[in-house]
């Protein structure tokens, strides 16, 4: 079987690790497997673990059209037999070129915390605990697996002993050393930090931001309850459609993209961003979220229908409108605070 394995990213992490092991294992059982992803630390283990690995497309944008493009291409070159995409952003991008293009068999495994709505429910799904793979099959068409994925304690684990810092914060709450100590460290964000730590590298290379961002931040805790990646791409997302419309602008036209954050009524949180493009037509502002509606002239018209969908199983609605101070288009995300949403 000629088989393609698509982690996340290449970033330290336990899905990406037991992608790259599970690759390796088929190869071991005689299969032909690439792993493919954008490059980062775990090239170097792919190569440890003799494995092909073919870089992918570097854009932000996720699904992104260059890496759906380079994706198909791949399976028709290679006739591969089965992807195997791991989260939602590969999933997509696998989903929309070489699986409905190219007729390439495709299988999505998920071992975040949470079953994402973002995963088209025609496709196979696997699971990591049998918890989420029987909440997966109540919403999910096709069949879904559970996995407990593989852990191994004496390579896949940090240089970093905490076991100081452990003992520190259990004397801080009045736990003895002994205790058995859980840290999850996903539902809870704050807005502003989100942001902050999101566009401080988009806005570091001067190559790729030929436009002026500007931040209003609320100093304000706005905390969510929510999926931290998602939440980040959708953000990023907006951003990134901003400054694709004001540097379409003529040369002596402003550039602005201006993002805020606020908190609107008592338990909503709120993200604004502005920019001084050509503005959205009023007929075209509610059909912008459906798939593959697009103005851009290579967009595929999946980016914010994808961001819809993260911001509805949020509890959340975004809209577009006209933006009367800054004369372009504006896109606003309202999310309910994390006491909301637990009332």
């Amino acid at each position: 079987m000629k088989l393609l394995v698509a982690p996340h990213d290449l970033a330290i992490g336990g899905s990406q690790i037991n992608a790259i092991d599970l690759a390796a294992g088929a190869a071991d059982a005689g299969h032909d497997v690439v792993v493919y992803g954008v490059e980062g630390p775990l090239v170097d283990h792919i190569a440890a673990r003799g494995l092909e690995y073919v870089p992918a497309r570097p854009l932000r944008y996720r699904p992104a059209p260059s890496r759906i493009a380079q994706l198909a291409t791949l399976a028709r070159r290679r006739r591969l037999d089965l992807i195997h995409a791991y989260e939602w952003p590969p999933c997509l991008e696998a989903y929309y070129g070489a699986h409905l293009a190219g007729g390439v068999p495709l299988v999505c495994t998920v071992l975040s915390m949470s079953v994402t709505p973002l995963v088209p429910r025609s496709v196979p799904l696997i699971m990591g605990t049998a918890a989420l793979g029987a909440e997966a099959r109540r919403r999910h068409l096709a069949p879904v697996w559970v996995l407990e994925p593989p852990i191994d304690t004496d390579s896949d684990r940090p240089g970093h002993d905490g076991g100081a810092d452990y003992a520190n914060t259990a004397r801080q709450v009045g736990m003895s050393e002994g205790a058995l100590k859980v840290a999850v460290h996903r539902l809870r964000r704050r807005y502003r930090e989100m942001f902050e730590s999101e566009m401080a590298q988009l806005v570091s290379d001067p190559g790729e931001c030929d436009a002026e961002i500007r931040f209003v931040l609320t100093h304000e805790p706005l905390i969510v309850v929510g999926d931290r990646v998602q939440l980040q791409q959708v953000a990023l997302n907006l951003v990134l459609n901003a400054l694709e419309a004001v540097t379409d602008q003529p040369p002596d036209a402003e550039r602005l993209v201006r993002i805020e954050t606020a908190r609107a009524a008592t338990h909503t949180a709120v993200l604004a961003v502005r920019d001084t493009g050509p503005g959205v037509a009023l007929e075209r502002q509610a059909a912008i979220f459906e798939p593959f509606i697009t103005s851009k002239k290579n967009g595929l018209g999946v980016g914010l229908s994808i961001s819809r969908t993260i911001v509805e199983a949020h509890g959340g609605v975004i809209w577009c409108e006209s933006d009367p101070t800054a004369g372009g288009a504006a896109f606003i995300v309202a999310i309910p605070l994390g006491n909301a949403r637990r009332n």
